[in-house]
């Protein structure tokens, strides 16, 4: 099988014309396949959607990080905060969520109209072949919403919060981190912050950073972050030390964690940041961050990038 990459321009790709390509795949096997002259019976359930929010926009019609009702899962309401000119969506409680009725009757509107209703810019081809109904069907990708974006945006804050002689110092232990063979991966120092890759925001995250971090800041800040770090690490597993009650306790770190967030950063109460009010819905729903993630795909990106011929 070949693989073949194309880009065009320096604007959004026309989502519709991979997505056509997609269903017409997809609907092969709802008419039946043929192997060696016989047509076995299948049962194939289409369960959902993965993908970094730029993607899950285009393929669910919906608007996000710019709109004002920007989230999939609920209709909190964000503001334009005119000195950083980005959107901010503070804590909200309680979330009105969304529900399939809601989705699927807010995106027809839209696909009739041509307006948009409450972010929805349309009716998604994916709705009528999901076994699984909008937006249920969601998993938002925590391998660029958590590692990617928000928590590399947290450790650019905090380093910069740094002396310089306490970041050299940091980058040193860093660089230096011993960890098991099978982690296949060292560290990267917070001044190659740019270059570093999910799998090393991932160690750093579970596993570096407290320890690194927690005699160089105020007690309170290691405190504020160790939330954000203690509930991430509660949804990352299984439920075997803490039975149903994981998601419960979880969210309630992360809540904590966002309501006392912007004493501690400016302007950071953004899109990524609110997603993760829902990670514990998702985490009943679907299992463990660290099965629902795009880890394999991106890593299959790489795999294709270096064995590519032509240019990419």
């Amino acid at each position: 099988m070949k693989i073949f990459i194309v880009t065009m321009k320096n604007y959004e790709p026309f989502a519709l014309l991979y997505l056509l390509l997609l269903i017409k795949t997809i609907k092969i096997f709802f008419s039946g396949i043929n192997i060696d002259g016989k047509s076995p019976s299948l049962n194939i359930l289409y369960y959902g959607i993965i993908a970094d929010c730029p993607a899950l926009s285009l393929i669910t019609k919906f608007l996000n990080h710019g709109g004002y009702f920007c989230c999939f899962y609920c209709y909190t309401k964000g503001y334009h905060n005119q000195q950083c000119k980005k959107r901010q969506y503070p804590l909200n409680l309680p979330l009105n969520v969304r529900g399939p009725e809601s989705f699927e009757i807010h995106a027809k509107r839209a696909e009739d109209t041509g307006e948009v209703v409450y972010a929805h810019i349309g009716r998604s081809e994916l709705t009528d072949i999901l076994d699984v109904p909008f937006p249920i069907s969601i998993l938002c990708d925590y391998l660029n919403v958590t590692l990617l974006r928000h928590f590399q945006d947290v450790v650019k804050a905090l380093s910069c919060s740094l002396v310089p002689g306490t970041r050299k110092d940091i980058d040193q232990k860093l660089r230096t981190q011993v960890f098991p063979h099978f982690f296949h991966r060292q560290m990267r120092g917070i001044e190659d912050l740019s270059f570093i890759k999910a799998t090393e925001l991932r160690n750093l995250l579970l596993y570096v950073f407290l320890p690194r971090f927690y005699g160089v800041l105020p007690i309170d800040q290691v405190a504020h972050i160790s939330l954000f770090i203690c509930g991430i690490r509660l949804l990352h597993g299984s439920r075997e030390k803490f039975g149903d009650s994981t998601s419960f306790l979880a969210e309630k770190l992360l809540k904590l964690y966002y309501l006392h967030h912007p004493h501690y950063y400016d302007y950071l109460e953004n899109f990524v940041l609110h997603l993760h009010i829902h990670y514990s819905e998702n985490y009943q729903r679907h299992g463990a961050l660290a099965s629902n993630n795009t880890f394999a795909q991106e890593d299959l990106i790489g795999y294709i990038a270096s064995n590519r011929n032509g240019e990419l």
